[in-house]
């Protein structure tokens, strides 16, 4: 399914006869529905997987007879560009406490990427190794076979009206394939360099596992469609943050300036034709 494809047409009972009133209706109540539905397909368990190399004799090794030594959960996010995922997804021992006692004598490698749509029934998919960080805290595993099937993408700052979707469950990411979204009406000043933002914890009782911030965009009348403009992740401290990694950051503009004080080049004179 193409999630950037998909618009809600909204019944009588919520009707946006103006763009202005556009963002008025809560999505905690009876428009709940209309989330889940626009954002099926839309997240995803991604699961890790490394071993660990003896630089020395190249021997690699996994645990408990398995060919891998960890596989780690993340969440992502499907979008226009590729998958979006925490920072750390690409290095994910970093996560995973069992490798300490190792760190040091063996080096990690990534051997597999797989990602499992949630809270829709679909076949796991297998992803390319490599990612690239957008910033610090997110990065994009880039995929010719997701393009333009995820997300559109939110790409410019200031004053944004949209919902923090939040993303939970009652067991841990690795042992489900089903969360649920809670959907919180939400005001945010993008920063122009796009820097993350702390964000205060929702009020839910299960385990919150990650979140987005949407931004809905009116199509036609009646019609909304949603673009991603932030991602939540854990920072350094532990504590959620919202990522805008797609912001365009301002470009410096450099004019030139003219050089004082350097001794006489002499004039530039350029080469003259020669006479046949």
């Amino acid at each position: 399914m193409k999630i950037r494809n998909l618009i809600l047409s909204l019944t009588a009972t919520v009707a946006l006869p103006a763009a202005a009133q556009i963002f008025n209706f809560s999505l905690r109540t009876n428009n709940q529905q209309l989330i889940d539905r626009a954002l099926a397909g839309a997240f995803v368990r991604v699961n890790q997987g490394y071993d660990l190399c003896d630089t020395l004799s190249n021997q690699h090794f996994g645990r408990g007879g398995e060919d891998f030594f960890s596989i780690i959960p993340f969440i992502g996010v499907e979008t226009e560009r590729g998958l979006m995922v925490p920072a750390g997804a690409l290095t994910p021992w970093t996560a995973d406490a069992d490798f300490i006692e190792y760190q040091g004598q063996y080096r990690p490698l990534m051997t597999e990427s797989k990602s499992l749509p949630l809270n829709i029934s679909a076949p796991e998919r297998v992803n390319p190794l490599a990612g690239r960080n957008l910033t610090e805290l997110t990065a994009l595993i880039a995929d010719s076979i997701r393009e333009n099937s995820g997300l559109g993408i939110d790409t410019v700052p200031g004053q944004k009206n949209g919902w923090l979707i939040w993303l939970s469950s009652d067991f841990p990411l690795a042992e489900t394939d089903s969360v649920s979204l809670t959907s919180i009406s939400k005001e945010i000043d993008v920063p122009a360099d796009g820097s993350p933002l702390p964000i205060s914890n929702p009020e839910i009782s299960e385990t919150v596992h990650g979140g987005i911030f949407i931004t809905p965009v009116q199509t036609a009348i009646g019609h909304l469609a949603f673009t991603l403009t932030g991602i939540m992740v854990l920072d350094d401290t532990g504590s959620w943050v919202l990522d805008f990694p797609f912001i365009q950051k301002p470009k410096e503009v450099k004019t030139l300036t003219p050089i004082s004080g350097l001794p006489d080049r002499g004039k530039f004179n350029p080469l003259k034709k020669k006479k046949k």
